[in-house]
């Protein structure tokens, strides 16, 4: 890859990224440095071995290059020896307006799986995820506007023409646009 002309501030690395698959990503920072970090699994951490360019200091073959345009960070391409080369996507930063998350509280279903589950606010900016028989509390993670995440699971927000939420699509490995109508 072709080299910046100065370090980018990893400040600018931080966040999450989404690749063609919709696989996420996370740049995160520890005291020690950045990591790499692939839905639940482990971080792996990167060491900076140019302006723009890091490795994974596990296996220094697979090299992670940050594209930066004049806004910033927009995505960066990992190359792995003897693989096709991958692009994922920055997530662009969003801050809910007051009572965002309220319009998300409900019951959805989904008719094909004759399943059901429901969303509950807490402390009036964490959504919840609740299973059928309640037994399982798991925390939403907003990753931009109306595109979350939970354990595996994906969830992008269905809307009408009035902009109000009508369900949810929820992708899981290959599980695609599974939808949860809202009750």
């Amino acid at each position: 890859p072709a080299e910046a002309a100065k370090e980018i501030p990893k400040e600018e690395l931080l966040g999450g990224y989404l690749s063609e698959e919709e696989l996420i990503i996370r740049i995160l920072e520890e005291p020690d440095g950045l990591y790499w970090r692939e839905g639940n699994n482990n971080p792996w951490k990167l060491n900076r071995v140019g302006n723009a360019l890091y490795e994974w200091e596990a296996n220094t073959k697979i090299k992670v290059y940050f594209n930066q345009k004049s806004a910033g960070v927009e995505s960066f391409t990992v190359y792995y020896p003897g693989s096709e080369d991958r692009v994922h996507t920055k997530l662009k930063a969003f801050e809910p307006s007051q009572g965002y998350y309220q319009d998300f509280v409900g019951n959805y279903e989904s008719r094909e799986l004759d399943m059901k589950f429901s969303i509950q606010l807490k402390d009036q900016n964490q959504l919840y995820y609740l299973s059928e028989d309640q037994n399982d509390e798991v925390p939403l993670e907003l990753l931009q506007k109306d595109f979350f995440k939970f354990d595996d699971f994906k969830v992008k927000v269905s809307r009408g023409a009035n902009q109000e939420i009508e369900g949810l699509l929820v992708n899981f490995g290959r599980v695609k646009n599974l939808d949860f109508r809202k009750e």
